[in-house]
């Protein structure tokens, strides 16, 4: 076989943990030593998207149009979910096989609806439960070996080491498929996400379970480098990092306190629920206990869904799902996701407004302490540069270390809690990267790299011309001098604007299963 190009994404990925197991991860710890590798800064914000986009583009998201995995429609009054189809780049495996390389990508997310490429694709989390592979008849391959999209188990199950089993096998599952291409087909760049690793993170932190699933990983990585040709460069990389969660700031709660978002009179109806204890966990535990909810499970998913958020959680929280509903989009003057504030696009006095915003906000405290918790608050002009920063958010809070910003709304005067009930961990901006082989900088330590850099990095490996309006720049320290990779001067291509991404070979908006894919993006804890 011909040298190759892989790259290993292992989501939410971050030294901190990584590092100290080492004893414990032997192929990781391996190619530590051969390789080169640092810290990668994340994009703002750090999130699967735009993240991954923001890998396999080169480009911040200014250039791409996403912010977020959902995005706010003040006019429609809701949340609109994201797909492949809403970022306006082409991918850096598009140009590859535009020059005639051959790509397989595997499990990444912000992949769906799959787009033809130039090889294989099998997109990642947040699929349909069909569609979701270029060509398509692969996909019945992938279903006669029982292919998961996701592993649900890991919220459902009520035994961790039952949750952890199936987590471990489908993450097994994406490092088989990966061996069986290199094995098998004649692929130049393969690119494999592992990303089930990130949820084990956000629940069950520090843990031994979490442990074992990095045990896990690096097994299946030593297995898939046994099958690399020799020549090959590998590449681990990580989309964001990852960090303990310590306090918890209800910014929706903080907003709709001081009068500047305005939720609808049913918020009324969900205090009250509250104060009586009528909660989903409540509901839920009384089905259960009685065993109705084999009954409420037949009942249609529209009724469930309209019910589950009317329902506040423990502690008279509204679910961001919820929030949704409970929010008044035409008369509040914005609208809160995580760090990230959306002014309404209608207000007369945004300017103002903003500078009100910036300053109250970074004198904020914690109860009982001095020092302030908002490091600083960036306008999205400060952030991104491109086409289509007027889409982005207005502003984003910068925050201390281990200090989750959830816009989920607490029912009562203060804003604040020791740790949010639905995630132990949290993202963070320092992901990981290691690159290593035959051209690579034994050892050597990188700073200043950052997520865009990897696109033309690898672009210039392949010997492929990077396109002019990537931001990214080629990781040149971390191959040795004398090399021909080190020597050689990366190439340019003039791309006029923006290219669209295309439409995809997936189903199209209309047909998108919403409802499931929203319905895994509010277990996980990104929306409510």
């Amino acid at each position: 076989m011909k040298p190759k190009v892989l790259v290993i994404g292992l989501d939410g990925a971050t030294w901190d943990v990584l590092l100290p197991m080492t004893d414990k991860l032997p192929n990781i710890a391996r190619l530590l030593r051969v390789g080169a590798w640092g810290r990668l800064e994340s994009c703002i914000p750090p999130v699967t998207a735009p993240a991954w986009k923001c890998y396999s583009t080169g480009k911040n998201p200014g250039k791409l149009g996403v912010f977020y995995q959902v995005a706010i429609d003040f006019e429609k009054g809701r949340q609109e979910l994201i797909d492949s189809r809403s970022f306006h780049s082409l991918d850096m495996w598009d140009y590859m096989g535009a020059a005639g390389q051959r790509v397989a990508i595997i499990n990444m997310p912000t992949t769906f609806p799959p787009k033809p490429v130039n090889g294989i694709m099998v997109t990642g989390p947040y699929s349909d439960n069909s569609g979701y592979t270029y060509p398509p008849g692969l996909e019945t391959s992938l279903r006669a070996r029982h292919w998961r999209l996701f592993a649900d188990e890991l919220l459902m199950s009520d035994s961790k080491a039952d949750s952890i089993d199936e987590v471990i096998r489908v993450m097994k599952s994406r490092f088989d498929l990966a061996k069986e291409v290199l094995l098998e087909q004649d692929t130049d760049f393969l690119h494999v996400t592992v990303f089930h690793i990130d949820t084990i993170q956000h629940f069950l932190w520090g843990t031994p379970e979490m442990e074992r699933a990095w045990v896990a990983i690096d097994q299946f990585l030593g297995e898939l480098l046994d099958v690399i040709p020799r020549e090959s460069h590998v590449i681990l990389m990580s989309d964001h990092g990852f960090e303990e969660t310590q306090d918890t700031f209800y910014i929706s709660s903080w907003l709709a306190n001081e009068g500047y978002l305005t939720l609808r009179a049913s918020i009324k109806l969900v205090d009250w629920m509250a104060k009586m204890g009528i909660t989903r966990d409540r509901v839920y535990w009384i089905l259960r206990r009685t065993g109705l909810i084999h009954i409420a499970r037949r009942l249609p998913k529209a009724l469930l869904r309209t019910v589950g958020y009317a329902l506040p959680a423990k502690g008279g929280i509204v679910q961001s799902e919820s929030l949704a509903y409970m929010v008044d989009f035409q008369r509040s003057q914005v609208v809160p996701i995580a760090n990230m504030i959306f002014l309404n696009p209608h207000l007369d006095n945004r300017e103002k407004l903003i500078q009100e915003l910036v300053e109250r906000l970074k004198q904020l405290r914690l109860p009982g302490e001095k020092e302030t918790f908002v490091l600083d608050v960036l306008r999205r002009e400060d952030i991104f540069t491109g086409d289509y920063v007027d889409q982005a958010f207005d502003l984003f809070l910068k925050t201390r270390p281990n200090l989750f910003v959830s816009h989920r709304l607490k029912r009562d005067p203060d804003p604040f809690s020791p740790r949010d009930s639905t995630w132990k961990a949290q993202h963070n901006f320092e992901g990981i990267f290691l690159v290593s082989g035959p051209s690579v900088r034994s050892g050597r330590q990188l700073d200043g790299v950052t997520l865009v850099d990897l696109a033309p990095t690898i672009m210039h490996l392949m010997g492929i011309e990077i396109p002019n309006d990537m931001d990214g720049r080629v990781i040149l320290e971390a191959f040795d001098a004398n090399s021909s990779i080190a020597r050689r001067k990366p190439r340019y291509q003039r791309v006029d604007g923006n290219l669209a991404s295309g439409t995809g070979d997936g189903q199209a908006a209309d047909q998108r299963d919403d409802d499931a894919i929203m319905e895994r993006l509010r277990r996980l804890g990104y929306i409510e």
